[in-house]
């Protein structure tokens, strides 16, 4: 580290610190500054965990969400480019014009340079930078809740890192880690549901959020300073394992468009994480700089990688944790739905589901909030079902499953009434960067190609194989998004659609399916009632069956079901095998 005193502007006083909480001494304040002056920061770092190109304070940020000054002025301050005596007046410029985001990301900037510009600045100069750092450090708690990525910065990582520079005024170095964790474990407390989830309106920040707290804990240890709450590291670490668990095979975040993941952030968040869990699942992920693990490790002995949370208004379905998984995330906050689905690599839907619901004419709108009805996940497969009230005594269901082994993706949205009405039903499901829509010519079903390679075969399960002469075809695409349509007449409409995501069954030709018939004492029930379908891929077969009317005893290809709800695969014996089997009225983890 380098040992240079920091440099005095003849003739100058130094002035008492302006900072209101706090009193000291000039002389005091110029032992700081030469204290300060020792420190390296970026040397540490590049020390532990290897070359770091690129601001560390940009790590896992969106710089969509900066202004572009905003980046180009912490790069360059980054790398010593801005003169020391320029500093402080161009703070302001850099963040004129920009949001509270820019304004802390520079302040926080500022507060990590003041090491090598108390090489530079003569004490006067040096201590008004220190004192509007930690002035900046002062949020209000309706900030946190507002705007919890930069007032975790301001709030959280910024007094880390001044407790760290004043670890020799022990007063202020206390008083600054205080603050610090405070701020820390009320993000736990506010946007954390207990097992390390943000809520969902908040996982496009989970990345950064991530990054500054693993700062934060790398500052302070290098300072050799204790954490004081033991519950804000418990929670770090299930922030860490969520991290990973909405991570792409790419290594990007979902449902975001944050950069893939550094690999010196990678190291450091494995390492105070703490759990080995993690280091083997971000292995298995291939991230770049996660070490191999002690031990092979079984995928039995994995954590789950599938999270439903009720209170973060969200869930994350996975088939694994390889590069190659399939996905769901799926955030429903309030009455508004947002589904990222993918596999391989490729996101290929992503961003706001619109489903446009008619009765008689009508339009029907949400008159409340998502309600979470039933959450399945065993024996490899995963199962989600919503509910939202709609105007006019209506209802909506939509329903997830994921089998993982399978690849299997089934989603479906179920409008339920009490009285009769034409019913029209229009989803539209937005297609990711690069993904399109290759529908086959003369059948209603098709294929989501991304990179020129198909990635999923999609079926419209109620509507017919083949495409009728004069009909729209169920499934279309509009201005970047997959639509599909349904119709009907009575109580209730099903719009159910299948993906087959495996890429061993790509080239089967054999590809069908039925709309099935459904008996209830002899007689043949109405489609607003209850449906059944049968998908079959080369050798392998599927069935489907949804009651929509109060459950009966009813036949459906030689089954016999009394089920609310039915997902399962044809053995080679003709049994059955069921995925998913959900009763009437059930509202708890099956």
């Amino acid at each position: 580290m380098s040992t240079t005193t920091p440099r005095r502007r003849s003739g100058s006083r130094p002035r008492a610190a302006r900072l209101d909480w706090l009193e000291c001494p000039p002389k005091k304040q110029l032992q700081l500054q030469e204290a300060a002056a020792q420190w390296d920061w970026l040397a540490a770092w590049q020390e532990r965990w290897g070359a770091i190109r690129r601001s560390p304070l940009l790590w896992g940020i969106d710089t969509k969400e900066l202004a572009p000054k905003t980046i180009d002025w912490v790069e360059s301050l980054h790398a010593g480019a801005i003169e020391a005596d320029r500093v402080e007046g161009s703070w302001k410029e850099a963040t004129a014009g920009g949001t509270r985001l820019d304004s802390g990301l520079v302040a926080l900037a500022v507060a990590y340079a003041l090491p090598n510009l108390a090489r530079e600045l003569d004490l006067e100069d040096w201590w008004s930078l220190l004192d509007r750092a930690a002035n900046a450090s002062n949020i209000a708690l309706p900030e946190l809740e507002e705007s919890p990525l930069p007032a975790l910065w301001l709030g959280g990582e910024l007094p880390a890192v001044l407790s760290s520079l004043l670890v020799e005024w022990k007063r202020a170095s206390k008083r600054f880690l205080k603050m610090a964790t405070r701020t820390f474990s009320q993000i736990a407390d506010t946007h954390l549901d207990g097992t390390g989830l943000p809520y969902c309106r908040h996982w496009r920040v989970i990345r950064p959020w991530v990054a500054s707290w693993t700062r934060a804990q790398c500052i302070t240890d290098a300072a050799d300073l204790a954490w004081p709450d033991v519950d804000a590291h418990v929670a770090y670490s299930w922030l860490v394992r969520r991290t990973l668990q909405l991570t792409r095979g790419d290594g990007t975040s979902m449902l975001a468009t944050t950069p893939s993941w550094e690999a010196p952030l990678v190291a450091a968040a494995l390492e105070w994480s703490g759990d080995p869990a993690d280091g083997a699942i971000a292995w298995r992920l291939e991230l770049p700089g996660a070490p191999k693990p002690e031990r092979d490790w079984r995928r039995s002995e994995l954590p789950d990688p599938t999270e439903f949370s009720e209170w973060a208004e969200g869930a994350v379905l996975r088939s694994g944790w390889r590069p190659k998984a399939a996905y769901l995330a799926i955030a429903h906050p309030g009455n508004a739905c947002e589904v990222e689905m993918g596999v391989r690599r490729h996101p290929l839907f992503q961003g706001s589901v619109d489903l446009r619901i008619k009765a008689d004419g009508n339009v029907l709108k949400p008159q409340g909030e998502w309600c979470s009805t039933c959450t399945f996940s065993e024996e490899g497969v995963d199962y989600l079902e919503l509910e939202l009230p709609l105007t006019g005594g209506w209802r909506l269901q939509r329903q997830w499953m994921l089998a993982r082994d399978e690849k299997i993706v089934f989603w479906a949205d179920a409008v339920l009434g009490e009285k009769p009405a034409s019913l029209e039903l229009t989803l539209q499901l937005p297609l990711g960067a690069d993904v399109e829509w290759q529908p086959e010519p003369e059948t209603n079903d098709g294929w989501l190609l991304a990179s020129s390679k198909r990635q999923a075969w999609v079926v419209p399960l109620a509507a017919p194989e083949w495409q009728t002469s004069g009909e729209p075809p169920a499934v279309t695409v509009k201005d970047g998004q997959l639509v599909v349509n349904a119709s009907g007449e009575g109580t209730a409409l099903y719009l159910p659609l299948f993906f087959d995501l495996h890429s061993r069954r790509r080239r089967i030709p054999l590809r069908t399916w039925r709309i099935l018939t459904v008996g209830e004492r002899l007689r043949i029930v109405r489609p607003d009632e209850a449906v059944g379908y049968r998908i079959q891929v080369g050798k392998k077969q599927w069935l489907v069956y949804r009651s929509l009317a109060p459950a009966a005893s009813r036949t459906v290809l030689g089954q016999n079901l009394m089920t609310e709800f039915f997902v399962g695969r044809f053995l080679r014996s003709g049994e059955v095998e069921p995925y998913v089997e959900v009763e009437s009225g059930d509202e708890s983890e099956s």
